[in-house]
């Protein structure tokens, strides 16, 4: 009787400690989801710094390189050439034009010949009307004369017109002659450099990578609820989230705008793709860093 009585108090005296911690667990799957406690933010976490102003520079053309100014690590401004091609021939073929568009003499020769042929014409006709009758220069004659007449205006407008092609084909060489020179894009730093004078290159090879740090890009995701609260140019806060390690840096926050906020959702994890623009003038976000962003929502309609 008295062991059983000992069970009985056993019993109860473990009910009574579990059913604390049942309570507990309840009260723990009924909490929000955290990230989103603030019911004006979406926190927005795993996200990543890429960069905005990324582009591989190319040649234009088929040639040989005569530069390549550019090193890595170097500072470029924007329109600066950074590389050109061997350009020499193209070059004495514009200087070639250009003298040919200037050259006026084949212009002041049709000229003359006008002169010339006009003035034997109208001796003719002269020729003819102080004689009764005429018949000192028959109907053919003047006929040829006035050919002459003719086909010396007509050397004359094939000389103006020459000269407009030539004047043409210079400007043609002089915007080919741009294409022998690689410009950046934009202002940035030289990350890489893939080719040495010297070498021949083909129309498309890549020379040279600019990139500019001023602005990034940070993209996440989010849940579907949160996908429908948040609109384009919602303004952003953005803070690196390195792991294992606690730096000043993660304590920094950049302020920037919501610009992309993707039209489907993700068919395996149902959330929505994200990304913001954020201005980065000490090039603190570099492409590739974890970061952790916060959107300011939208209100719910009709609320």
């Amino acid at each position: 009787m008295k062991r059983r009585f000992l069970q009985i108090v056993t019993c109860l005296l473990m009910a009574t400690a579990v059913r604390p911690l049942i309570t507990i667990h309840a009260a723990e799957r009924t909490l929000p989801p955290a990230g989103n406690l603030d019911k004006g933010v979406v926190d927005v976490a795993q996200c990543r710094v890429t960069l905005i102003d990324r582009v591989t520079l190319a040649s234009g053309r088929a040639g040989v390189l005569a530069f390549v100014e550019a090193r890595e690590s170097d500072r470029v401004r924007a329109k600066q050439v950074v590389a050109g091609l061997d350009s020499s021939v193209a070059e004495a073929t514009l200087a070639i034009a250009r003298q040919k568009a200037s050259s006026n003499v084949e212009r002041r020769m049709a000229r003359k010949l006008i002169e010339l042929t006009q003035a034997e014409y109208d001796k003719a006709m002269q020729a003819n009307q102080k004689v009764e009758g005429g018949g000192v220069f028959g109907d053919i004659d003047l006929r040829r004369l006035k050919l002459g007449v003719d086909k010396s205006a007509l050397q004359y407008e094939q000389a103006e017109n020459e000269l407009q092609i030539t004047a043409l084909t210079a400007k043609q060489i002089e915007a080919e002659l741009k294409t022998y020179s690689v410009e950046a894009p934009f202002d940035g730093i030289v990350t890489r450099v893939f080719r040495s004078k010297g070498e021949a290159v083909s129309m498309g090879d890549p020379l040279i990578e600019v990139v500019n740090l001023d602005r990034v890009r940070v993209e996440g995701y989010v849940g579907i609820v949160d996908g429908l609260r948040i609109k384009q140019g919602s303004q952003v806060t953005v803070r690196l989230d390195l792991p294992d390690v606690d730096l000043p840096e993660e304590r920094l926050e950049f302020a920037g705008k919501l610009v992309f906020v993707d039209v489907g959702v993700e068919p395996v994890t149902g959330q929505i793709r994200v990304w913001a623009e954020v201005p980065n003038p000490d090039g603190i976000l570099r492409s590739g860093l974890p970061a952790r962003m916060k959107i300011q929502r939208q209100a719910t309609p009709g609320k």
